[in-house]
């Protein structure tokens, strides 16, 4: 297996090192094809314009009007030119990246073959780090400095021809022409310099970590036990719940049973945390920078249609909790009296809302730290797995913390690494070997600790 892993990266280089040669050529060919389109306009304006100014017989709005069309010509083309810069810019990351990615492989083999560091430092010319070269690589300025000098050259004669159709002398307007060229040349530089930093920070290295809530951020077993028994006279211990949903665990409880305790508002207000939870979650944006967002998948309340008046008395319940469960959090400070009756009509009165408040104010209560949520909340059918929820591979999640086994298969399909808590009823599964299984959230943040040194 190691020899053909090795047969790969070989392979992998060959191609990646000709992709990179590829790149640059397609850069130099790129560049001088532009250099030739945008001085074509230069001798036809040379030609045709001193001509339209000195013909007599031409009328003056037509030397005005022609000024106008040459004026608006020569303003699109330094637009074109920041683009075309920019599209270079990202070609040129590309071959970066590429090259990065040479030196990864080369540093590979360097620490397989068994040399010592002085042989290796003898014999080695090129770099084996992965974070160079630069992409604000200096040598690539000189570039942006020629399309910045021909795009502010193009804007100053059309700013210019413009000035003179609207009868505006220069002289007059010199310090707002030039003002405008300045900002215009700045921009290129800012351009390259955000682009550069996008690609160094957020392209495919993007410090995202996803994070579920249910069996991840609290103690979901424990409490359907315990909402079980009070309102069923039910005895399960947590550990039994071997399957996820309940009613498939072969524990006598029904799908009826089951939705009456998620169709309560309590289940959800009245959650209990994991007492580890607020402090490593804090940990992650504190100590290791990392981005949290939660994602948690929450379709209740469910009702049915043919039973209005059990589904008017089931959101009346919720809406009765939601403002309960703000008193109960002293947030007067937070929700004064006027805020609480537009609160109240802005979300308890939007049935799909509901769920979302919930939520929102369940980690406002434990004073978790988070940067985005989103509730999944469409009308599914109970016990079925929402696609909608892996199109957070469009978000570049890097690490995922979840609860659910398939879930975590899927998710780890799209991120870098999963972290899958022990749970009953996610231990009989074979799990790829980008998804760890973790007890707590001391061994994640241990775990992401080393990842990000």
């Amino acid at each position: 297996m190691q020899n053909k892993f090795d047969e790969y990266l070989l392979k992998e280089y060959e191609q990646i090192a000709n992709a990179h040669f590829n790149t640059i050529n397609t850069i130099s060919s790129f560049f001088r094809y532009y250099a030739v389109l945008m001085a074509v306009p230069i001798p036809l304006g040379a030609a045709i314009l001193p001509l339209l100014l000195a013909n007599k017989e031409i009328s003056p709005d037509l030397k005005l009007y022609s000024n106008l069309i040459f004026g608006f010509i020569f303003l699109i083309l330094p637009l074109f030119g920041i683009f075309i810069s920019r599209y270079l810019v990202s070609l040129r990351h590309d071959s970066l990246l590429y090259a990065r990615s040479v030196n990864g492989i080369r540093k590979y083999f360097y620490y397989k073959s068994g040399l010592s560091q002085l042989q290796k430092i003898s014999i080695r010319t090129l770099p084996h780090s992965i974070y160079i070269p630069d992409y604000e690589d200096t040598s690539f300025r000189p570039v942006i400095w020629v399309f910045s000098i021909i795009d502010c050259g193009y804007l100053i004669v059309g700013l210019f021809l413009i000035n003179d159709f609207a009868h505006i002398q220069l002289n007059k307007n010199i310090y707002s022409v030039c003002t405008v060229a300045i900002l215009f040349f700045i921009l290129h530089f800012l351009f390259f310099k955000t682009d550069s930093r996008k690609r160094e920070n957020d392209y495919l290295v993007t410090n995202k970590v996803g994070v579920d809530i249910d069996g991840v951020l609290n103690k979901h077993r424990d409490h359907f036990c315990k909402m079980l028994f009070d309102k069923k006279n039910i005895t399960i211990h947590p550990d039994k719940i071997t399957h996820i949903p309940v009613h498939e665990a072969c524990l006598q409880i029904t799908k009826e049973d089951e939705e009456e305790i998620f169709n309560d508002p309590r289940y959800w207000t009245q959650m209990p945390l994991d007492p580890d939870a607020p402090s490593q979650l804090e940990k992650l944006s504190t100590s290791l920078g990392k981005i949290v967002w939660i994602y948690t998948e929450r379709a209740w309340p469910i009702t049915k249609k043919t039973e209005h008046k059990k589904n008017r008395s089931i959101w009346l319940e919720w809406k009765k909790e939601i403002l309960t469960f703000i008193d109960e959090m002293d947030l007067s400070f937070y929700f004064r009296n006027k805020e609480k009756i537009i609160f109240y009509y802005l979300y308890c009165t939007n049935k799909n809302k509901l769920i979302n408040q919930v939520t929102k104010l369940w980690l406002k209560k434990h004073n978790l730290k988070y940067d985005k949520l989103t509730v999944e909340n469409k009308n599914i059918s109970f016990g079925r797995k929402n696609a909608c929820r892996f199109s957070s591979s469009k978000s570049q999640i890097q690490y995922f913390i979840e609860d659910d086994p398939e879930k975590a298969i899927k998710l780890s399909m799209l991120c870098d690494f999963v972290f899958l808590i022990e749970h009953p009823y996610n231990k009989n599964f074979e799990m790829p070997n980008n998804i760890a299984r973790v007890k707590n959230w001391v061994e994640i943040f241990k775990q992401l600790r080393v990842f990000s040194l």
